[in-house]
């Protein structure tokens, strides 16, 4: 379940991208009609997950801009297990990726073609990132939960809540992936995560890195085990 998730998160916190004047983030930017695809490998370095992604509007509200984003994800069979959108916000130069709304889509469209009775919600998941960044700077923490619950009386089988902390810029470094050659600044952030089953309370621990290049985003992520090793990692294959 960690596994899965984790996967799940870095490919989420991996889509945003460029690049739109009126969202003054030099790193987060939007533009309508961007296409991007991210692949997800294991530690092995065999994929197991890929995302082809593309903002298909860019809408102005009371608080700023807000993106939805048509996303359709493949297993390691490439075939498609879904497709959906997801919402990005700018707020004052701040980008927040609203995971909750991708996470909850994609659990419902999962359920509806399977029949289950389970029903999974999310809350929190705002992913911040500031209008500018440097090597040192240091970021907002995230938390999110996500609550499964069965039944015609919503039981709740399984809890499981995150928080992402000490998220700081870590250093400046140039990376290659088969989209292409980027100047990033690497960041690093530690994750908590403590799932409730029934009666069973587990903790566990572990890191991620993401690596972000000016007017593109994320160009790759590393979910770490709490020994410090490549678990997963996921990379831009494609940006157009």
């Amino acid at each position: 379940m960690r596994k899965i998730l984790g996967i799940l998160a870095l490919m989420m916190v991996s889509c945003i991208y460029s690049a739109h004047a009126q969202c003054d983030n030099s790193y987060y930017t939007l533009k309508e009609g961007t296409e991007f695809e991210l692949t997800t490998f294991n530690k092995k370095d065999k994929p197991e997950a890929r995302s082809v992604n593309t903002i298909t509007s860019v809408e102005e509200t009371s608080q700023g801009q807000k993106a939805t984003v048509h996303t359709m994800m493949y297993d390691k069979k490439d075939k498609m297990v879904y497709e959906g959108d997801y919402f990005i916000f700018c707020e004052n130069g701040m980008v927040k990726l609203d995971m909750k709304s991708m996470f909850e889509n994609m659990m419902g469209s999962m359920q509806q073609s399977g029949g289950s009775d389970i029903d999974m919600t999310a809350e929190g998941f705002f992913i911040a990132i500031p209008p500018s960044l440097s090597v040192g700077d240091k970021l907002p923490d995230t938390d999110g939960n996500i609550v499964m619950k069965m039944g015609n009386n919503d039981m709740v089988v399984n809890t499981t809540n995150f928080h992402m902390k000490n998220r700081e810029v870590i250093a400046k470094e140039s990376l290659t992936t088969p989209a292409g050659t980027f100047d990033c600044l690497k960041i690093k952030q530690d994750i908590d995560t403590e799932v409730k089953i029934m009666m069973i309370n587990r903790k566990e621990s572990g890191a991620s890195e993401l690596w972000i290049a000016e007017g593109v985003g994320v160009v790759r992520s590393n979910y770490l085990d709490k020994k410090g090793k490549i678990e997963s990692y996921t990379i831009l294959t494609r940006y157009k």
